[in-house]
């Protein structure tokens, strides 16, 4: 018996799969396509795995991502109610403090909620609880919570709110008050199991916070009347590498793998904090991505082994989107507030709750897509760019590649995807 070869096949203009007989590989690959059969031919003119020779891609590519920019109607805000943090991570770029979001500039956060959801282009209203800590800041949660979502529902809006929290105060009566203010989603950091986490994320004093945090998070998501969306971050280098498949096995013996979406991310400089020497070279986190994606399929998790569209890429290009920190002052990107590197006034800073004035550096951010369709940056001769979205314009606008790791391994996981699929049909 001769064996089928097979040519596994993903188009990222689309983020489809297809799986070609060796034949019709063949036939794509030298260009004979004409001779397809019709099926197939119509399939992969479907996906865009086969284009019109005279068709700009990059063009292409990038008008639809400028295009859903334009028909995004989700009003967005990133909120972060303080700078302060218990917790003295060594690759934060952030300095905490102990500022909380005042009453003014909470007001000035409703008027200006107001005013965008009055112009009636809105069908969603999205909101990020960020930080430093944002349960540090949780009168501030408290009371514009309500208002936002009245605001919402007068103007027909679904309202959905986000929680990224470090998981310290996250106890029982907090999650049940969070869900009643609308927050769908908590996210929490654990970075490896308890002996890697507590080296690099303990409190400001050096103590250890693995265990006060995993006893909040397994209450929580053992509880099944909390019904919300329920992630871990585990944040990578080279000192917890070893980490991240013990915290996996731990989550799932406590029976909670089809519970949690367990995602990583590998760590890198910023904010003027050097993680050069502990930071893992890009091929060695694709690499140990596999170990871990593997294992979490093991044990039960949900594993999204191939990428998808990304149109928008991050706040950043997002016009109907901001952040907003504790001193009422406005960025469109997570990683700017609180940097004492980027200067004062704060390079990135667009203004505040109460002017207009715009950063020219921080409005080169809102305009990336122009960027990469000028060839300014290498994602226009990429064949990830339209499921990446081009990764990171913060750290493209700072000389470092932000590419992510599915550059690297997408044809592993593309053999995987594929493999697991069979073994479940």
């Amino acid at each position: 018996m001769t064996a089928l070869t097979c040519r596994a096949v993903f188009a990222t203009r689309t983020a489809t799969p297809i799986v070609l007989d060796e034949k019709s590989w063949q036939l794509v690959k030298n260009n004979r396509c004409e001779e397809l059969p019709a099926q197939i031919l119509n399939d992969l003119q479907r996906m865009e795995l086969l284009i019109d020779d005279d068709q700009d891609e990059l063009e292409v590519v990038v008008r639809r991502n400028m295009a859903a920019i334009r028909s995004d109607d989700t009003f967005y805000t990133v909120i972060q109610t303080t700078d302060a943090c218990q917790l003295g991570c060594g690759y934060c770029g952030q300095k905490h403090g102990r500022t909380q979001l005042s009453d003014d500039d909470q007001s000035r956060i409703v008027q200006r909620t107001a005013n965008a959801l009055a112009t009636g282009t809105y069908n969603a209203m999205g909101v990020c609880w960020f930080g430093g800590e944002p349960l540090l800041g949780m009168p501030s949660i408290r009371k514009l919570s309500p208002v936002l979502q009245k605001l919402a529902a007068q103007a027909n809006c679904r309202y959905q709110a986000k929680v990224i929290t470090n998981g310290i105060l996250l106890k029982q009566d907090v999650v049940e008050e969070l869900l009643r203010l609308g927050v769908h989603e908590i996210e929490i950091t654990l970075d490896g199991d308890r002996e890697y986490h507590d080296k690099r994320r303990h409190n400001k004093a050096g103590a250890p916070s693995f265990d006060v945090i995993w006893r909040n998070f397994i209450r929580i998501a053992a509880d099944a009347d909390i019904t919300c969306k329920l992630s871990v971050r585990c944040n990578v280098d080279r000192r917890n590498l070893q980490g991240v498949v013990p915290l996996v096995r731990r989550i799932a013996d406590a029976g909670l793998a089809s519970r949690v979406n367990f995602y990583t991310a590998s760590v890198y400089e910023w904010g003027g904090r050097s993680t050069s020497a502990d930071a893992l070279h890009p091929d060695e986190y694709a690499t140990a991505e596999k170990e871990w994606l593997t294992e979490l399929y093991n044990l039960g998790f949900a594993v999204n082994w191939l990428p998808q569209q990304r149109p928008i890429v991050c706040l950043a290009v997002m016009p109907n989107a901001k952040l907003i920190d504790a001193h009422g002052r406005l960025f469109n990107c997570t990683e700017t507030s609180y940097v004492p590197e980027y200067g004062t006034p704060n390079i990135y800073q667009l203004g505040t709750l109460g002017s207009d004035e715009d950063s020219q550096k921080g409005n080169a951010l809102s305009i990336f897509n122009d960027d990469v369709l000028a060839r300014r940056f290498p994602c226009g001769d990429c064949r990830m760019l339209p499921v990446c979205g081009g990764a990171c314009p913060k750290r493209w606008h700072e000389g470092t590649e932000p590419c992510p790791s599915t550059k690297r391994n997408i044809d592993w996981r593309l053999t995987a995807y594929f493999a697991t699929t069979h073994l479940n049909s």
